[in-house]
């Protein structure tokens, strides 16, 4: 499903290939969001396929303050409602049929106004989601920044990141676009401990994951000012 964009024309067709093979893809692997108040952040899943089909999704991280849980505005949307906090269990949800070509709205809602995070907080606040069809499973992650401004600002950040091989097992390469401003690149579990961080000048990396154990894990992205710019998840076999 990832856009290979800053690799050698070999690894690039192979991607490709993958790529025509699933039955669906979203708009953005990761949002930014920079918000004071109320905000809806939007991303959009898509039937690449020929027939309907309906998406299976799942919270498979989250560090939401319970005050933006608790708020009556708080949602998680697909085509068949908002969800309250109780899908933050991490239980299963199917989508309504999304047709041929066509595109199922996938939404957070949040309103950060009275939130137990100082206004000084750079964030991020994440909730990362597991979407699956068939043979097809993607991950697509929403954070969120709270302003002491009452600007709200969106960041997409689909293009601009390759991260491979995936499944990983002694070393995974992320390269990603010099003007992201990435300054280090750091591992966490799933339960949101960090296992290793990287200092980088260029815009890739190769990272040594010989000695963590097999697993699930996300890689973050932080540019110069601390600020999580991006989020992707690779499995370490």
């Amino acid at each position: 499903m990832r856009r290979i964009v800053y690799l050698l024309a070999l690894p690039f067709l192979l991607s490709a290939t993958k790529s025509e093979a699933q039955s669906f893809t979203t708009q953005y692997d990761t949002i930014t969001v920079a918000a004071y108040g109320y905000i809806d952040i939007y991303n959009k899943v898509i039937n690449q396929t020929s027939d309907t089909l309906r998406v299976h999704w799942r919270v498979i991280y989250e560090n939401l303050p319970q005050s933006w849980e608790d708020s009556a505005a708080f949602g998680i949307c697909d085509n068949v409602t908002c969800y309250d906090k109780s899908v933050l269990t991490g239980a299963t949800l199917t989508s309504d049929t999304i047709g041929v070509g066509k595109m199922m709205p996938f939404k957070v809602q949040l309103d950060v106004t009275s939130s137990s995070v100082p206004p000084t907080t750079s964030g991020p606040i994440y909730v990362s989601f597991e979407l699956s069809e068939g043979t097809t499973v993607d991950t697509v992650t929403f954070a969120v920044n709270k302003w002491a401004t009452n600007v709200s600002r969106v960041n997409n950040t689909k293009e601009d990141i390759s991260l491979y091989p995936n499944p990983a097992y002694n070393e995974v390469n992320v390269t990603f676009s010099k003007e992201m401003g990435i300054r280090n690149v750091a591992i966490y579990n799933l339960v949101g401990k960090q296992i290793s961080n990287y200092r980088v000048s260029t815009n890739s990396a190769k990272l040594d994951i010989d000695k963590i154990p097999s697993g699930i894990y996300f890689l973050r992205l932080i540019d110069g000012n601390g600020r999580v710019v991006a989020t992707r998840r690779f499995t370490h076999q």
